[in-house]
């Protein structure tokens, strides 16, 4: 160890710059791909920063949702929800052969904005059993930074019915669902505060 001691204290003048030099060509050699995940997360950190300070004002949020279609994939599958100005909500959800109707509102907490929904006593979350009929409420910024795609309108005509069964393992956009269903190009942009899209759209 009394070696190793002498050696190092006799040439760091040597050692410091090589060390330095192995940090610089240790970043440099990053990926491609390791670029791009840190692009992404720092996206996903500004994302975050934004959709909390809109979520400070509930008006802002209000009208920036109303009269919208947001998309969603998660452990439901595709969902895709029309939000219309006066409340209302048309629910497209996988295997169902119509829309699920509801209401939708913000409201504030104890701990900030929040989004509510409604849906009739006789719909079903088969994730967790529950029946609708009642009001259920999380934080406006978390549905706001989970929602793959938010565009204006109903491109999809969900307030007069689904399109086509949705299936339930396959990740779909809005813009594929109207192809899909022969409506056109979707024109309106997505601005979702962080958006995703499934691979191939």
């Amino acid at each position: 160890m009394g070696l190793l001691i002498e050696i190092q204290k006799k040439d760091q003048h040597m050692f410091r710059p090589t060390v330095l030099l192995g940090i610089v060509l240790l970043f440099s050699a990053c990926s491609p791909a390791d670029d791009f995940r840190q692009q992404k997360i720092a996206a996903r950190r500004a994302a975050a920063e934004q959709t909390h300070e809109m979520a400070k004002n509930p008006a802002a949020v209000q009208q920036f949702l109303s009269n919208t279609t947001t998309k969603v994939w998660n452990a439901h599958g595709t969902q895709i929800e029309y939000l219309a100005a006066d409340g209302q909500t048309f629910l497209w959800y996988p295997d169902n052969v119509a829309v699920v109707k509801g209401r939708w509102k913000l409201q504030m907490a104890r701990y900030g904005l929040e989004m509510c929904f409604l849906y009739g006593e006789n719909s079903l979350n088969p994730l967790t059993g529950q029946n609708g009929g009642q009001w259920e409420c999380d934080m406006a910024a978390y549905y706001l930074l989970n929602r793959d795609e938010i565009v204006d309108g109903d491109p999809l005509n969900l307030i007069a019915g689904v399109p086509f069964v949705m299936p339930r393992n396959i990740n779909i956009s809005i813009a594929q669902a109207m192809n899909r269903a022969g409506r056109g190009q979707l024109r309106e942009p997505n601005k979702a505060m962080a958006p995703q899209y499934p691979s191939g759209n």
